[in-house]
């Protein structure tokens, strides 16, 4: 009986307590002096070639910073595939793997993991559009917030393009919906007509119904949200089919650049000042850096997985660091120099970095018009 009644408190001991298994493991190895930084991405599936993209940056600052810093780090990658069951699979290999903090790469792996970080007092560093996973506490999210870059494009069609309409245009998805919603706001808010608001999926394979939707009003400019090959599609059918006003997007564009660059019209899109043909030295560098590394050109979303893993190894100070502390010495982030030029963390936790609005030359490359 005796052993029966120790055997069920030691079940309910490991029940309560399995979830900090990982960290007391750690402290009693040699690994304790190396801040371990999980990254829960998407290296196969629809999104691998931006998991891949995120994962090389985040290796390439790994070097860069245990060559200078005293306090070391290791990043320690899991497919989480985009999908919730395979974020919550690689969340559970990345704690037998005794790390520090999470960095999860977009919406839906962010919300598989969110509340067990939350009752396990992980920090979460999110690159995330997700606006409701900053409300809990253990979240900082490393990608700016959307009322924020929403606001930015705003200002550049109100005042620089000023169109007396504008159809929406976005994809199916809660990040581009909330982006499309608040735009529309804006714009009402502005006295600009909304012709239309359309929709669209993500691997949509015929598009010319939704962009002739989009376009019946007649609308003088049209405002794009989305990414995929849907999106590269209604960017070219808009013109095949006849129009020939403003097209203004977010930096998803990076993606497709190449496949827009032989046509030139007036396409503009808010960006940051990372670019592939940037005269900026510290973006040649990286660039250049990359290229020779990887044998590829990185992408906005490298840049951004490189910036936002900066904000975190920039906190790593001393060897008796305790992982929440290097939260809220994440949190207290400003005006950190980067190849970006200076970031900060706001007071609601999201990165907040220098934007630009750049426009499609004749020549195939891109000019920053607006800063």
């Amino acid at each position: 009986m005796k052993k029966l009644i120790w055997g069920l408190v030691i079940v309910a001991v490991v029940a309560v307590f399995g979830g900090r298994a990982w960290y007391l493991h750690k402290q009693s190895t040699a690994e304790k002096n190396v801040v371990k930084i999980g990254a829960i991405l998407p290296l196969s599936g629809v999104m691998s070639h931006n998991g891949e993209m995120a994962l090389n940056a985040m290796k390439m600052l790994e070097d860069k910073v245990n060559a200078t810093q005293s306090v070391k780090v290791k990043v320690v990658a899991e497919d989480g595939k985009f999908t919730t069951k395979d974020s919550l699979s690689a969340f559970r290999k990345l704690q037998s793997a005794g790390i520090d903090l999470i960095l999860a790469y977009g919406d839906v792996p962010s919300k598989a993991i969110v509340y067990i970080a939350k009752e396990q007092n992980i920090p979460l560093f999110t690159v995330s559009d997700g606006k409701d996973l900053n409300a809990v506490p253990v979240v900082v999210n490393l990608i700016p917030k959307n009322e924020y870059m929403i606001d930015y494009m705003t200002k550049f069609v109100v005042e620089d393009v000023k169109p007396e309409s504008v159809a929406v245009i976005h994809q199916k998805d809660l990040a581009a919906i909330e982006k499309g919603d608040l735009m529309v706001k804006n714009l009402k808010d502005a006295g600009i007509t909304v012709t239309k608001q359309e929709q669209f999926a993500f691997d949509a394979p015929e598009v010319r119904s939704i962009v002739s939707k989009a376009l019946y009003g007649d609308p003088k400019a049209v405002v794009f949200f989305g990414w995929g090959p849907a999106y590269t599609a209604i960017l070219n059918t808009l013109r095949e089919q006849g129009f020939k006003g403003p097209i203004i997007t977010d930096w998803n564009i990076s993606a497709v650049f190449d496949s827009l660059a032989k046509t030139a019209y007036p396409l503009y899109w808010m960006d940051t000042y990372f670019d592939e043909h940037s005269t900026l030295p510290e973006v040649q560098k990286f660039v250049a850096e990359y290229k020779q590394r990887y044998n590829m050109v990185p992408d906005i979303f490298a840049m951004l997985s490189y910036i936002g893993t900066q904000t975190i190894t920039s906190s790593l100070k001393t060897n008796n660091y305790q992982p929440m502390t290097v939260m809220q010495d994440v949190i207290k982030t400003h005006d950190l120099p980067t190849v970006l030029g200076k970031v900060s963390i706001g007071d609601d936790r999201y990165l907040e970095l220098p934007l630009v609005i750049k426009q499609m030359q004749s020549d195939g490359t891109a000019k920053i018009v607006k800063e």
